[in-house]
């Protein structure tokens, strides 16, 4: 998807707030959603500070079910709630605003004509559409497809008309249920519209010009492409749904995960004069409108919106693969549902990093490749690494995907460099770095420590020199930063050297510690080493800078913490990247004037292109703090990494 011209207007999302009567008891078993109206109120509060030109919820804006005599009163709630909004506000019915889909075994009651009559007299029109700026935007009533309601034809004639006569518009689509989670031919289950009714709304998206569809209902995350459409499915305002805390391998959060803080927010939505930027805003669950400042502050920069170099991350975990979840009463006793960990895509846009490392692997599986294209469409890239020559068939994988690859890094002994594979790669516009295994150590005195890892140790960039033979071949050498070497001056010595001698070079950094017995926990030091790499990947545009975290990596060797923890919530040093990266994305080509680094942290003078003005860059190095973690809203208000 890729972003031209001026930002055109910016619009909101909410899902799933669940809104309950007020001062009454709580309709749900979950204390959690004791918490949803007084969580929602911030959420609009919020929504009102950013000021979008409209805001759409895309379903179950109130938890008790039509049927029930709680539903009433906390639809008052919600009117009174979101009038106000400053703009206008739209919903797409949800199914605990207007009834359950028709499924087998559902667990509660079904849409019906009695509940779309409720619905309207409370909320208004089941479907709709309206325009903005030029551009067509659509609602629908989910629970309706598959229904056999007399409304269900009228809508799919309703969703015909809009598709004849927006030839020549843009389209955005709002629906409760998302098409699908994982794949376009799943097996039915509680939280995908049913195989029928989803076979004739994906043709009717392919015939169509939308260009996006947002949903909610799953309170989790997942992204799919459905013809030109992106399908964003939305986090929850108000809590996780616990059944999907099986995504991560960790303990969940409190309450089974219902109450993960730094899975709530809402969406915001910027419409360009072409292609659209949809981003995440976490509210933490905050009840407390003295923080909504700390929320506005995460809408910066976005990667998918410009191309300037961002410091990369690797992808230690499968990313791409889907897991099967467990029969998991009462929302899906009869199926395993199979879904996939967006978190990683999302956490990518938080962090403000576009490149990942990959293993080769990954190209020659069918699902991670199908990722790996749809986020080349997104602007990211990829650096994929290899122990063996790939083939024809994966080359030409390569070769299809090749814009959004910054490398293949080939591992093997220095004697094993093979100028016939890099010039295959050079053939199909793919950059070659050869990334040498570096040798055990033959210190008989020392501690016996497994360890395998690649990369030309910093120590060892005197013999750079024995590498010339990689400027005939066409590939580049890839250079190791280890533990306990200083980012910046490595990098800084790392540039002239390998300039001196004509030869491409990328670099890995290490957050690891130094032996794998040591977990390294430090969370402001994983944030002020991610930073001077950000720093570094900027001031030399032309050197690829990978991390060799994204993910906590904390049940192995060389355990430490990364950018997101296990379960995909942001820490610190995702933060500081994200800030960083805000601040300089379009400061042009960067000069670093001085560099002093103390106890404390390091303070950088850069000078951006774009104005001539120095920059003071500070990156301090504190003392660990006492109740690491992941972050929340306060390190967003807290981190100032300029002045």
């Amino acid at each position: 998807m890729e972003m031209k011209g001026r930002r055109l207007f910016r619009f909101a999302v909410v899902a799933d707030s669940h809104l309950n009567p007020v001062d009454a008891d709580n309709t749900s078993p979950w204390q959690t959603n004791h918490l949803a109206n007084p969580r929602n109120e911030v959420v609009v509060q919020a929504i009102n500070a950013i000021a979008p030109v409209f805001t759409v919820h895309v379903g179950d804006v109130v938890h008790p079910l039509p049927h029930t005599a709680d539903y009433d009163p906390a639809a008052h709630f919600a009117q009174s709630l979101y009038q106000r909004l400053d703009a206008p506000f739209y919903i797409a019915p949800g199914n605990h605003d207007i009834g359950d889909k028709c499924l087998p075994g559902n667990p509660a009651a079904t849409i019906s004509e009695a509940t779309c009559a409720k619905y309207e007299e409370k909320f208004g029109a089941q479907w709709q559409r309206f325009d903005h700026a030029g551009i067509c935007f659509v609602i629908v009533n989910a629970c309706l497809f598959g229904s056999g309601l007399p409304q269900e034809e009228a809508q799919w004639a309703f969703l015909d008309e809009v598709v004849a006569s927006t030839a020549d518009k843009r389209v955005f689509l709002f629906s409760h249920y998302p098409p699908f989670i994982t794949a376009a031919d799943e097996e039915d289950n509680y939280d995908n519209i049913d195989s029928a009714p989803r076979r004739r709304l994906i043709e009717l998206l392919e015939r169509s010009n939308v260009e996006a569809l947002f949903a909610g209902h799953v309170h989790t995350f997942f992204l799919n492409r459905i013809g030109k459409a992106w399908s964003y499915a939305l986090p929850s305002s108000t809590n996780f749904r616990q059944d999907y805390a099986e995504l991560f391998r960790v303990a969940p959060a409190e309450e089974l995960g219902r109450n993960d803080l730094g899975k709530f927010g809402f969406f915001v939505v910027d419409v360009h004069e072409r292609g659209h930027i949809a981003r995440f805003v976490r509210t933490y669950g905050s009840t407390d409108a003295g923080e909504v400042g700390d929320m506005v502050v995460q809408l910066g920069e976005d990667i998918r919106g410009h191309d300037a170099q961002t410091v990369g991350v690797e992808f230690n975990h499968d990313w791409a693969g889907a897991q099967l979840l467990p029969c998991n009463p009462p929302l899906d006793a009869f199926v395993r549902k199979r879904v996939r960990n967006d978190y990683f895509a999302l956490n990518l846009w938080d962090a403000g990093v576009r490149t990942a490392r990959v293993p080769l692997a990954d190209v020659n599986d069918d699902a991670a490749f199908e990722r790996m294209a749809l986020m080349g469409g997104l602007g990211h890239r990829f650096i994929v690494h290899g122990t063996v020559a790939p083939g024809p068939q994966t080359l030409a994988r390569l070769a299809s995907i090749a814009p959004s690859l910054a490398g293949y890094e080939m591992i093997a002994p220095e004697t094993a460099l093979d100028p016939a594979l890099a010039a295959r790669l050079k053939a199909i516009g793919v950059p070659a770095y050869f990334a040498p295994i570096l040798r055990p150590s033959t210190d008989k005195h020392a501690t016996f420590d497994h360890t395998m890892s690649c990369g030309l140790p910093v120590a060892e960039l005197g013999r750079l020199g024995e590498f010339t033979r990689l400027v005939q071949s066409g590939a580049g050498l890839l250079i190791r930063i280890g533990a306990d070497d200083p980012v910046l001056e490595s990098m800084l010595a790392i540039a002239e050297l390998a300039g001196a001698q004509d030869l491409k070079v990328s670099v890995h950094v290490v957050l690891a510690a130094g032996k794998s017995s040591h977990v390294q926990g430090d969370d402001q030091r994983q944030a002020a080493r991610s930073a001077e790499a950000a720093v570094a990947a900027l001031l030399y545009p032309h050197i690829p800078v990978t991390l060799d975290t994204f993910m906590d990596v904390d049940r192995a060797y060389f355990s430490r913490n990364g950018l997101v923890d296990r379960r995909h919530n942001p820490r610190r040093a995702a933060v500081v990247l994200r800030k960083l990266h805000d601040r300089l994305a379009r400061a042009g080509e960067l000069r670093l004037l001085s560099l002093s680094r103390a106890d404390d942290g390091l303070t950088l003078l850069l000078q951006s292109s774009a104005d001539g003005k120095p920059v003071k860059c500070r990156i301090p190095l504190l003392a660990q703090a006492s109740t690491a973690g992941a972050a929340t809203l306060a390190d967003w208000r807290d981190i100032a990494l300029f002045s």
